[in-house]
């Protein structure tokens, strides 16, 4: 699964209820050492705690008419 299209693949067919099937997938997969951006949990954490960083910022930089947008 290294692409959306996988990735929305395994969705739909996790809906429709094939979820046998698509469980002994993921695990072959694994199995071959499998990578997706969609599971890249180094990434996650980094993008998390850069927003937690700036979400304090906003929090002390705050003023009664302030109003921020954090991207």
């Amino acid at each position: 699964m290294n692409s959306f299209k996988d990735f929305y693949d395994v969705s739909k067919l996790l809906g429709n209820g094939g979820q046998q099937g698509v469980l002994s997938e993921l695990q072959k997969m694994v199995k071959k050492g499998w990578k997706s951006k969609f599971f890249d949990t180094e990434k996650y954490t980094r993008d998390f705690e850069r927003l937690g960083k700036l979400m304090w910022e906003v929090y002390e930089c705050r003023g009664e008419n302030d109003m921020h947008v954090v991207m």
